[in-house]
């Protein structure tokens, strides 16, 4: 059983959910407004019809210059900066470093090595600080249930699994339902993705995690694509500190992003947190306060 203050939040918020509904239900369904947008097929803006055409013309100027440079220096090896531009010399070593950052600044601020043992507690602040423990299990598994208030006539219902199974590799494995009320009855819209992660930076207090995966969007019809996350924990007895970002291509016209900070509260093996959860595609978004329950395995 939970203990008597998880008990406590938990009724309070099960009330406050339960009390807020909207005067009418929508006519028009938001769910159907962003399965339409992940769905549609790519057509290009203006915007994205001139950025091509100038992708176009610099590509031709780049091996225009290069051949022009061949034949003035017969026999001679190519520097690297023939046909390249100013604004493309900045971008790319830019873009690399953009890259790399929030990779490599972790790795080296927190001191990690990945031929390191990695070991877990059995729940977060069993036997010390944080998850890990050198002499701890190979395995942990996380649990949880949540649910999120988009509006007054939408609600989601999200489970999640959470299973370090080798090293620092884990399978994590989600499911969330939308539900909207409309007048003319309910409309559903679900999500569901299961990735690979990798702990690539690790330390008592912080973990960073990366993984890809897949995630289905079911509909009217079901989409598909690839989603790729990147994941901070920061643990500070009793409390977590959570941000999860993610993206997923692969739908259509545009992307899917996916950001959702919280923070988590631990008694012994349970973990109750408050958080906000936004998916976005093209112009149409669900966001709002997210409340989830943990169990710690």
């Amino acid at each position: 059983m939970f203990p008597r203050p998880i008990l406590i939040l938990i009724w309070i918020l099960y009330g406050c959910v339960s009390s807020v509904r909207a005067d009418e239900p929508q006519d028009e369904s938001r769910l159907r407004k962003v399965e339409e947008k992940i769905s549609r097929k790519a057509e290009k803006t203006p915007e994205e019809q001139a950025a091509r055409q100038k992708q176009v013309e610099d590509a031709k100027r780049a091996k225009d210059e290069r051949a022009k440079w061949e034949r003035e220096h017969p026999g001679q090896k190519m520097p690297d900066w023939v046909g390249r531009s100013n604004e493309d010399w900045f971008w790319s070593e830019f873009g690399y470093v953009a890259l790399a950052a929030p990779f490599a600044i972790p790795y080296f601020m927190i001191g990690d090595h990945l031929n390191e043992q990695v070991g877990y507690q059995p729940y977060p602040f069993a036997t010390g600080a944080g998850i890990t423990d050198p002499a701890g299990r190979s395995w942990m598994i996380n649990t949880s249930a949540a649910t999120q208030l988009v509006s007054n006539d939408i609600l989601a219902l999200r489970t999640d699994v959470d299973w370090a199974f080798w090293r620092r590799f884990a399978f994590e494995g989600a499911y969330t339902k939308y539900g909207e009320r409309l007048k003319t009855g309910r409309d559903i819209l679900a999500f569901g993705e299961g990735l690979v992660t990798f702990t690539f930076a690790q330390s008592e207090a912080w973990n960073f995690r990366v993984g890809f995966g897949v995630q289905s969007i079911d509909g009217k019809n079901v989409n598909t694509g690839f989603k790729s996350v990147y994941r901070i924990r920061c643990f500070l007895q009793p409390f977590q500190f959570k941000l999860d970002l993610g993206i997923t291509t692969g739908l259509g016209a545009s992307s899917l992003s996916e950001i959702a900070p919280g923070v988590g509260f631990h008694l012994g093996r349970s973990e109750i947190s408050l958080g906000y959860r936004r998916l976005k595609i093209a112009d149409s978004r669900l966001t709002g306060p997210e409340f989830s329950i943990h169990w710690w395995f």
